[in-house]
């Protein structure tokens, strides 16, 4: 436990919270999803990177995303599923 809280402490908070949700994996895709389109540009970033390395669970939410009403969101989907 102690080597997983070292490993978190290096960085920016933003960053150390998308690693720890990349490693949940599944269960963290929708909050992250909820993140793409934030007025915050580092939160944006770290929602889309922990969205990349999550992987295939993060597929289905984001094309769910390309019919979201705001533009900001369908924008981030594209961009992210590719």
């Amino acid at each position: 436990m102690q080597a997983n809280i070292k490993k978190y402490c290096v960085g920016s908070p933003i960053q150390a919270a998308a690693d720890a949700l990349a490693e949940v994996g599944g269960p963290a895709v929708e909050p992250m999803v909820g993140l793409i389109a934030h007025v915050d540009e580092a939160l944006r970033g770290a929602a889309g990177t922990t969205l990349q390395r999550i992987g295939a669970p993060a597929a289905a939410p984001l094309v769910a995303a390309l019919s979201d009403l705001s533009w900001e969101v369908r924008r981030a989907a594209a961009q992210l599923l590719g």
